[in-house]
């Protein structure tokens, strides 16, 4: 073998790896894209969730309002009731 048919063969391997590193290159650019595009998707959902917590929380905080408001209707409905029960 010569040193032109061993350089042309040390070439080629090198154009080889060339081409398969590039292949897995793109390959991985493709994942990453699909992965942006699945982020933005769960970013979104994400920001859904916190805008119906807070919902949630809100109505939450108006039933606590409402049991209050019940609770002192009816300790004073019983309270009128002992009251009248021992007068």
């Amino acid at each position: 073998m010569t040193t032109q048919e061993s350089k042309q063969q040390y070439e080629g391997a090198i154009l080889n790896q060339l081409v398969k590193n590039a292949e897995r290159i793109a390959v991985v650019e493709r994942d990453i894209s699909e992965m942006k595009k699945d982020i933005s998707g769960i970013k979104t959902t994400l920001s859904e969730v916190q805008k119906t917590t807070e919902e949630i929380k809100s109505v939450m905080g108006l039933l606590k309002w409402i049991g209050g408001g019940v609770t002192a209707i009816l300790l004073s409905i019983l309270a009128n009731f002992v009251y009248s029960f021992l007068s």
